[in-house]
């Protein structure tokens, strides 16, 4: 019995199904001559064009009140809700039931929007669409050819400019069908723009035509097609489009398009027939459908079929349109099935918020569903409650023959928001489905989810890719946009693989979409698997220990696999792994440590190679990142500098003493770097990067001027300066902190100015400030640290930028945009000029020691005495936490002559925790010891001051550990 005789039966039990006529048509039309293109025709290179949205401007209708509509609700929304318990600790990509077996980046921000991710599996090959480009690739990943989708339409019609792309395997006629849209109000042109394949490899030839959507049959109808749908069966193509006026945008219905195979598989570039009707309507009413969205078959039927959602505000139905007789004389019937309350979703809020909010397309069907043997399976995005209001998947497997939904569930998480999603079935009926989620926790990322085969319960989540930042785009538009749809499709070749393709937050303000192969069983050959794709140590400092990291290679096959040798050159980096060959039967595992010690400034950048008898990869490969960096002290005397670059890495900087001139000696490898400070106990220089809302500091080397993340403060800081007794910090709220050793902020009271620098005068114990007073000018000030009591110095006719004192009290400045160096004269706020820098914008000063600079008086002999010394502690590290070693270290000192000496052990931010030395010693070699009971672990710097007879000062600082 055919479906629609089914259909009948069911209208006279349920009142389900209506046969009224709802819709215009059948008008047959047809389209001009095509175009033989072939890929080898273009370059893979990529033009950048203007900043764009990649649609035209339209009033999409609004949904029915519910006062409007008759059909009573079966179950209540959110009764259907299944919450993914994998929400909040997503860190495997793959389990022992689903494998993620290979995934790559495709595209990053191409400068449109929404990117519109579609993608489409061959026998050998990948072709992923976005808007502006499509990109074919072997399974591997590797890309054969990127090509920009103007020039490809452009060779049936110069000039256009097209949007959303679709792409189809039609696994019947083994052919790539690929359809993009153009509109132009101007000219009232409109037209599909359809492209097949001249058999089942991409590359080479492929037959195009410009299919007129502004015509309903041969029929000018003054509209054009927006968000077309694609779908196919063993007959035909069925194309779907929104249809709006031009010009004033207008909603005008629903267009289906049929176009018989024999026209475009004939090997030729002819005159293409079709069919359209329009004007679809909901089932026995007059309101118009939208989005309607048109299927891919996997099982052959007399009829087509395609499925839209209700039209009300809450929806209670789903919709499924069967086209009967599609190469005959065409003719629609709905059935309205019932499913559980649902209604539309709200945009999605990010970490880091924004807006306008992630746009994320309501609850409009926005992927093909599929139909299998006498399913149709889909899903869209609809509203959640919990504690707020959200979105979650909703997932409906239709039974078309038995007019009910066999499965009907809402899969979400607490707080979180699901958008975009796009499923696909394996050959067991196992049904992937990707979809983009973000909350205030979380930027915007691609995930997905399992519903096996048999079951209505879905796995929990899996990562495909994580949001990198958040992300607000609009291009002087009122909405962020997000994408239409993403994208998932069976392998033909595999037909137990399903290929995924989602957007995420690439890096801020740009998205960026990942392709992923999933599978729900092993293979059937031994297949081995690297549950990390790729080990980053991050940067690690020398002297630190040693960070660790671990590999797990896994059999994802059914036959057992052999693994016999695993390697890495990288010397800095030590290997660990059980002894060789392993033979794994199907999920087992081993696991590879990685430790790496540094000892050498480097960047990592290697590989660790696995060799097995897998017969697909005998070799994989494990990219292994990181970077070994040693934060050398700021020499005695010297003048650092750097710049603040809002865009690009800050210059690190010396500047002469006698001209100012400034020599660039590194990177800071960080932007927006200002107000710098050294550590008087190790002579280490920290730096400030402050942000609208935060504030992070960094370790400085001082010889190559490389930057290492220290701290992340939540709130903004203007400057920071170590004092007396460790560090200190303003804020743009006059507010002035003490910083504690565990990175707390203790408010020592409010000043009464608002100081855009600052610095220690280690001499009188005060600070200095200096405060923006207009755009070329400000003030100086100095206070207590104490009581905050301050005296404004003088007004002064520059900007500062930066203040540093030296040891001697001798107050030092940068100033102005294209930056001077001088000399403050602390009682009048006179700067006189040593020189210009020669570069713009040096925000950061700071100086270690006592300097003589033109100007300022002579301030005696610069060398210190060479035959003083302080040793290293011995042993180092030191504590009851070392399996061989003593909780007490020894210090040895030594003293040419006879003087005063001080020895003080320091914490990180140089507060002091213990005076082991003070007192008078003649010449010779002494020692001292220190226990570590009273100490925490970590690391400490004690300090030796020396002053002999004759004036002359030595000091020195070493670095001990505590490991306890």
């Amino acid at each position: 019995m055919k479906l629609f005789l089914k259909g009948l039966l069911a209208f006279f039990l349920f009142g389900y199904v209506l046969f009224a006529q709802d819709y215009q048509g059948p008008e047959s039309g047809f389209s001009g001559k095509g175009k033989i293109i072939s890929t080898d025709d273009f370059t893979n290179a990529v033009t950048i064009t203007p900043a764009q949205f990649k649609l035209i401007t339209h009033k999409s209708p609004k949904p029915v009140p519910d006062t409007f509509n008759p059909d009573l609700p079966i179950a209540p929304e959110g009764s259907n809700f299944i919450k993914d318990n994998h929400y909040d600790n997503i860190e495997a990509t793959s389990s022992d039931s689903v494998i993620l077996f290979k995934d790559f980046q495709v595209f990053t921000h191409q400068n449109s929007i929404p990117p519109d991710p579609y993608v489409a599996a061959g026998p050998e090959h990948l072709i992923f669409v976005v808007n502006s480009y499509f990109r074919i690739t072997d399974k591997k990943g590797n890309t054969l050819k990127t090509i920009d989708a103007d020039k490809w339409c452009s060779k049936l019609l110069p000039g256009v400019s097209v949007f959303d792309p679709k792409i189809i395997y039609d696994h019947f006629a083994k052919r790539w069908v690929m359809v993009w849209l153009y509109a132009n109000d101007n000219s009232s042109e409109s037209y599909y723009f359809l492209s097949v394949s001249d058999d089942d490899n991409p590359l080479g030839t492929w037959y195009a035509w410009a299919l007129p959507s502004n015509v309903n049959g041969s029929t000018p109808n003054g509209s054009w097609g927006d968000y077309e749908g694609v779908g196919f069966d063993d007959k035909a193509i069925y194309l779907t489009s929104n249809q709006f006026t031009f010009s004033e945008g207008r909603y005008q219905g629903t267009k289906v398009r049929i176009i018989p195979k024999n026209y475009i598989y004939g090997d030729s570039a002819g005159v293409v027939k079709f069919t359209d009707l329009w004007e679809i309507k909901y089932p026995g009413t007059t309101y118009g459908t939208f989005g309607l969205r048109p299927v891919r078959m996997y099982s052959v039927e007399d009829s087509y079929f395609l499925v839209n959602i209700s039209p009300y505000v809450t929806g209670t139905r789903m919709v499924v349109y069967e086209l009967v007789d599609p190469l005959g004389t065409p003719s629609l019937i709905g059935y309205k099935i019932p499913v559980t309350s649902y209604t539309s979703p709200p945009n999605a809020d990010q970490l880091g918020g924004g807006t306008p909010l992630i746009e994320a397309g309501g609850s409009k069907i926005r992927n093909e569903p599929v139909y299998k043997n006498g399913i149709i399976y889909l899903a869209h995005s609809v509203q959640v409650k919990n504690n707020g209001t959200y979105s979650g998947v909703h997932f409906v497997a239709l039974d078309v023959f038995g007019l009910s939904a066999k499965i009907d569930f809402v899969f979400g998480a607490p707080q979180h928001y699901h958008f975009y999603p796009a499923l696909a079935l394996d050959a067991k009926n196992d049904v992937f489905i990707t979809y983009s989620r973000s909350s205030k926790q979380e930027y915007a990322g691609a995930y997905f989810t399992v519903v096996p085969a048999g079951e209505s319960v879905p796995t929990n989540s899996f990562t495909i890719q994580s949001g990198k930042a958040n992300y607000v785009v609009t291009y002087g538009g009122s909405r962020n946009r997000w994408g239409d749809y993403n994208g998932a499709w069976q392998d033909p070749a595999d037909s137990t693989v399903v290929w995924m393709f989602s957007e995420y937050v690439y890096q801020t303000n740009k998205w960026g979409t990942w392709a992923a192969g999933a599978r729900f069983e092993p293979f059937d050959q031994a297949f081995i698997f690297a549950m990390q794709k790729s080990i980053d140590f991050g940067a690690c400092e020398i002297g630190e220990g040693s960070v660790e990291k671990k590999i797990v290679i896994k059999n994802y096959g059914k036959q057992p696999l052999t693994v016999n040798s695993i390697s890495l050159a990288e010397s800095q980096i030590a290997l660990q792994y059980p002894s060789l060959p392993q033979t794994l039967n199907a999920y087992d595992s081993i696991v590879v440590n990685l430790t790496f010690t540094p000892s050498t400034p480097a960047f990592i950048d290697d590989s660790v190679k696995i060799a097995s008898d897998d017969p697909q990869n005998p070799v994989i490969y494990v990219y292994v990142k990181g970077r070994a960096f040693e934060v050398k002290p700021a020499a005695e005397n010297v003048f650092y500098a750097c710049t603040t670059l809002p865009t690009r890495s800050s210059e690190w900087l010396t500047l002469d003493t006698k001209t100012g001139a400034a020599e660039k000696i590194g990177d800071v490898e960080f932007s927006n770097v200002s107000s710098l400070t050294v550590n008087p106990t190790d002579g280490v220089i920290l730096g400030l990067i402050k942000t609208a809302e935060t504030s992070q500091i960094l370790r400085i080397n001082a010889e190559a001027g490389d930057g290492h993340l220290l701290h992340e403060f939540p709130f903004v800081l203007s400057a920071i300066s170590f004092g007396k007794d460790g560090l200190y910090g303003v804020a743009p709220t006059k507010k002035f902190y003490k910083i504690t050793s565990d990175w707390d902020t203790v408010c020592v009271g409010n000043l009464d100015f608002l100081p855009m620098t600052l610095a220690y005068n280690p001499v009188s114990g005060e600070f200095w400030a200096t405060t923006k007073s207009g755009m070329r000018s400000g003030d100086l000030y100095k206070f207590n640290p104490n009581d905050l009591t301050s005296t404004k110095i003088a007004s002064m006719d520059v900007l500062v930028n930066d203040l540093a004192f030296d040891d001697s009290g001798d107050l030092f400045a940068v100033y102005g945009t294209s930056t001077s160096f001088g000399v403050v004269d602390t009682t009048t706020g006179i700067v006189s000029e040593i020189g210009a820098t020669g570069k713009t914008r040096v925000k950061g000063l700071v100086i270690k020691g006592d300097v003589t600079v033109s100007g300022i008086e002579e301030k005696g002999e610069e060398n210190l005495p060479l035959t003083f010394a302080l040793s290293q502690n011995y042993p180092n590290p030191f504590g009851k936490g070392l399996a061989v070693s003593s909780d007490k270290t020894n210090i040895r000192f030594q003293v040419p002559v006879a003087s005063q000496v001080k020895i003080v052990v320091y914490n990180l931010l140089g507060q002091k925790v213990k005076t082991l030395v003070n007192g008078a010693f003649g010449t010779g070699s002494y020692g001292v010891d220190l226990s570590s009971s009273d100490l925490s672990s970590g690391a400490y710097f004690y300090k030796m001051t020396a002053k002999a007879k004759d004036g002359k000062v030595f000091t020195q600082v070493k670095k001990m550990i505590v490991i306890k």
